[in-house]
């Protein structure tokens, strides 16, 4: 996704002053492994074929863990 699209989706969907978490990468952040391929590839299939439900639950953890130190 640009950055364009993201701006505008983000305007869309939310009130300005909501809360959200956000990730991004670009890039220069790759795994230096996969640099000889495209970024636009990387892109393509990170949003088209990855599973994020992964990631989801590994934020409940962490805020489960974090609740339970306070």
């Amino acid at each position: 996704m640009t950055i364009k699209e993201t701006i505008e989706t983000l305007l869309k969907t939310y009130d300005e002053n909501e809360e959200i978490i956000v990730a991004w990468w670009d890039k220069d952040m790759a795994p230096c492994d996969i640099k000889n391929i495209p970024w636009e590839n990387q892109v393509d299939i990170i949003e088209n074929k990855m599973d994020w439900s992964g990631t989801r639950e590994d934020m409940g953890i962490c805020i489960e863990i974090y609740n339970e130190e306070d």
